[in-house]
């Protein structure tokens, strides 16, 4: 495994070069059913690229993108999208990747919590079993 392949990847809005215009326009006209090439940065080889993946629609995108809770949404769509500009089908699905996005960080917080539980409980354990007094 390369440094690579441990690499998160985040996304960068200055990287997008998307407009408001047209972002706008996007938001006001696509729906979940609307085939990906509407989708402002995605081209005749991303569209085929996703094909091959069975991604025909923003729904079917957003469902691949949330089969992978373990990893932010940007780096799943990274991971299915190589070799073009992320940043801008990204910021694209903004207003459809609202939920995926607050899902994975509920998911992110809820590991954190176990991990501070989890190290409450070695903490205690070792405490006791050392015969220490807790007070």
């Amino acid at each position: 495994m390369s440094a690579e392949d441990d690499k998160i990847y985040t996304f960068d809005k200055t990287k997008s070069h998307l407009s408001d215009e047209k972002k706008q326009q996007f938001e006001e006209n696509a729906t979940a059913g609307s085939p990906v090439i509407e989708i402002p940065g995605v081209g005749a080889i991303t569209k085929k690229n996703w094909e091959k993946q069975n991604i025909l629609t923003i729904q079917d995108l957003l469902n691949t993108i949330k089969k992978d809770t373990g990893k932010p949404p940007f780096h799943i769509l990274r991971s299915i999208t190589p070799h073009v500009n992320c940043h801008k089908i990204y910021d694209s699905l903004e207003v459809f990747l609202n939920d995926v996005e607050d899902e994975y960080l509920t998911e992110v917080a809820i590991k954190k919590r176990i991990a501070i539980e989890d190290s409450k409980d070695l903490v205690y354990n070792k405490i006791k079993d050392n015969d220490c007094i807790i007070q």
